[in-house]
C-alpha cells in the first residue's frame, strides 16, 4: 500500500507479513527503510492486513491471525494501542474517511467498528455465518462499507449508521 496522498512523503510503500515493512521507492526500485515492530507489541502471529489512516498518515493499523489489532504511530515508531478485536483471526482492517474510526472483519463472522478516541469498546455492526475475508470503507460515502465473506459469491454493502 502506498503512503496516503496527503502524506509528507509520496515515495513510501508499506508491505506486511510477520510485520509491516516501510520501503522508499526511487527510480523504479524499493529500498527498505524500517520494519514496524516493537517490544511493546504483544502481536505474535503473522499479519493478515493493514491500513494507513488517510487523514493522519503517521497512523497505521495492523490485524493478525492471533485476534490482535495494533495501532502504530509511525512518526515515533510506537504502539498507540493494542486490542483484542475478535474471538479469532482478524482478516481485514480499514480506516474510515474520518480519522478516528476503523472497522475490522474476522473469522468469527463479525464486522466491528472502533473509535480511536476510546479503543476499549467496539460496536458489532454485522454478523455472518461465514468468516469475513475483507472489509473496505467507501472513501466517498463515509457510512458505507463493503465486505466479502468466505464461501459466498456476493459483495455485501453495509450502512454503518
Amino acid at each position: 500500500m502506498w503512503a496516503p496522498n496527503n502524506s509528507i512523503r509520496h515515495d513510501l510503500l508499506a508491505t506486511c507479513n510477520q510485520y509491516v515493512r516501510i520501503w522508499q521507492v526511487e527510480e523504479g526500485s524499493a529500498q527498505k527503510l524500517w520494519d514496524v515492530k516493537s517490544a511493546q507489541s504483544k502481536q505474535t502471529g503473522p499479519l493478515t492486513c493493514f491500513d494507513w489512516n488517510q487523514d493522519r498518515p503517521n497512523i497505521l493499523a495492523t490485524a493478525s491471525i492471533d485476534n490482535i489489532c495494533t495501532v502504530w504511530d509511525l512518526e515515533h515508531m510506537t504502539v498507540v494501542q493494542q486490542l483484542i478485536a475478535h474471538e479469532s483471526s482478524v482478516n481485514s482492517i480499514t480506516f474510515a474517511n474520518e480519522d478516528a474510526k476503523f472497522a475490522t472483519g474476522g473469522d468469527d463472522g463479525s464486522v466491528r467498528v472502533f473509535d480511536m478516541r476510546n479503543l476499549n469498546y467496539s460496536t458489532i455492526i454485522y454478523e455472518a455465518r461465514n468468516p469475513i475475508l475483507h472489509v473496505l470503507w467507501n472513501r466517498d460515502l463515509p457510512m458505507q462499507l463493503a465486505l466479502v465473506t468466505k464461501n459466498d459469491n456476493r459483495v455485501i454493502i453495509l450502512d454503518a449508521r
